[in-house]
């Protein structure tokens, strides 16, 4: 799909690397502006701040999470930064890791219905020990959402809107350009252990 400009909005990828292959969650932020370095510099603190100290405890041993990538989609050719974390973040839970498509999908809520509205997040991995009879432990699935409800909360505070961006409608490129749909919340429509092959490289 050839660039499309979606102004005032800058993409975050949290890089991962588990079992050997590179995963990845990608989220959009609206800087309610022309995004700028300081604001680059600004959305990277509070993610990875975030991703620090929390993540690794909810994620299993063949989870490195390796870097924080952004990059402003004004236009084709804009400013970029990426945070190469300086340890590794590797996830700690015990038991032995599920296989690489095994996941939990967050729900990201707007407050819209249909579909170009709705989000959802991939968790980055789990363990044996964080599911039971097929369903991820309610202690588990509190914490991520948790994290998620706490950086949304965090960035709004800072005046950046974690954002649904749609791109296309009907299957194709929406003529007017994408649409914004602001996140209001993240939560489950199960606790099921979904698949999400598409997300390894």
């Amino acid at each position: 799909m050839p660039f499309v400009a979606a102004p005032n909005i800058v993409q975050v990828e949290i890089r991962a690397i588990k079992n050997a292959a590179k995963i990845e969650n990608r989220i959009f932020i609206n800087c309610l502006h022309t995004p700028t370095a300081t604001d680059l510099a600004a959305i990277e603190t509070i993610v990875a701040t975030e991703v620090n100290g929390f993540w690794p405890a909810i994620l299993p041993s063949d989870v490195t999470i390796t870097e924080l990538h952004q990059k402003s989609l004004q236009t084709a050719n804009d400013i970029s930064k990426t945070l190469a974390f300086g340890g590794p973040l590797v996830g700690t839970v015990t038991g032995e890791p599920l296989p690489n498509q095994n996941s939990l999908a967050i729900k990201l809520t707007t407050g819209f219905t249909g579909r170009s509205a709705r989000g959802r997040l991939y968790w980055l991995g789990l363990s044996i020990d964080q599911v039971t009879s097929n369903l991820v432990n309610s202690t588990n699935t509190a914490l991520m959402l948790a994290s998620m409800n706490r950086l949304r909360a965090n960035l709004l505070a800072a005046n950046y809107l974690w954002t649904i961006v749609s791109f296309r409608a009907n299957g194709i490129p929406r003529p007017g350009g994408p649409v914004y749909f602001q996140v209001t919340g993240a939560s489950l429509t199960d606790s099921q252990v979904d698949t999400q092959r598409g997300r390894v490289k």
